[in-house]
Parts: structure tokens; C-alpha cells; sequence
């Protein structure tokens, strides 16, 4: 898997150990990633990469309802179209998507580590930061190339 990884241009996302493997997590092998590795990832399936079977079941699987930290970050009413998978162990938080705005879909990844604050205070970082991302990308996807919009 991690070959088929770098083949995809994704060199800092590692499996290095099955999930729930606690002896293996003492061991600092842990399963790994970067929000830049999962921006590309989510831009390579909205490009129908590697194959376009692939990225429609990969996606058709993201699209799934869940609480995830970018739904909360989505309004309510009128939502866009979001495949993504938000992640949670321990302080860590992440949420990481492909969110289709009509005209400008994007990509997003938003993580944290280290976390000094409760669990509940990382989530809640992180949901404030996507809907920044989104209340600005969904400006963008309203406005011509000179922001009237």
C-alpha cells in the first residue's frame, strides 16, 4: 500500500500498522499523514485518479452521512455536496475533504497534534476553521474574477 502511496505522489501518508494495534502504537508506529498529502489525495479523486471506478467508489464512500468536524462547518440548509473522513484519537483532530461549491470545489485537510486543550476544544478548532475555509471559498464561488459577486 504505501508503494501505491508514493506512486501517487503522497510520500509523508504511511501505514505502518494495523488499526487498534496498541502494542504497535507504543512502538511509534503509527499510520500517518499530512494536510497536504490529503489535499492531493481529495484533488487526484476529484480528477478522477487514479482511475475514475476508483475515485467514483472512494468518493461515493466519503459522501456517506457522518458528524464529522467539516459537516458542522457546512450551513445547515443548502449544504454542498462533501465527501470527507475526520479522523479522532486521543488530543488529535482532524477532518480532511473534497466540499463540490458549483463553480469552485476544493479540497481542505485541517489537523491538529499536540493538542494543550480537551478534546472537545481541538473539534471545535477545527470545525471554526473549516467554516472560515468554506465562508470564504463559498464567497469565491459567488464572485466573477474581479469579486463581484
Amino acid at each position: 500500500i504505501n508503494a501505491m502511496l508514493d506512486e501517487l505522489g503522497l510520500p509523508h501518508t504511511r501505514l505502518n500498522r494495523k488499526l487498534m494495534d496498541l502494542e504497535a502504537a507504543r512502538r511509534n508506529e503509527d499510520n500517518l499523514s499530512t494536510p497536504a498529502d490529503l489535499v492531493r489525495l481529495f484533488t487526484l479523486l476529484h480528477q478522477a485518479q487514479p482511475s475514475a471506478f476508483v475515485a467514483e467508489k472512494a468518493l461515493a464512500i466519503m459522501q456517506k452521512p457522518k458528524n464529522g468536524m467539516l459537516e458542522k462547518a457546512l450551513p445547515v440548509l443548502d449544504a454542498p455536496p462533501l465527501a470527507n473522513k475526520p479522523g479522532a484519537i486521543g488530543h488529535v483532530r482532524c477532518d480532511a475533504g473534497l466540499v463540490s461549491l458549483p463553480h469552485r470545489p476544493y479540497a481542505v485537510a485541517i489537523m491538529s497534534k499536540f493538542g494543550l486543550g480537551a478534546p472537545d476544544v481541538q473539534e471545535q478548532w477545527v470545525v471554526e476553521t473549516a467554516r472560515v475555509v468554506y465562508e470564504t471559498m463559498a464567497a469565491l464561488d459567488g464572485s466573477n474574477a474581479y469579486g463581484n459577486g
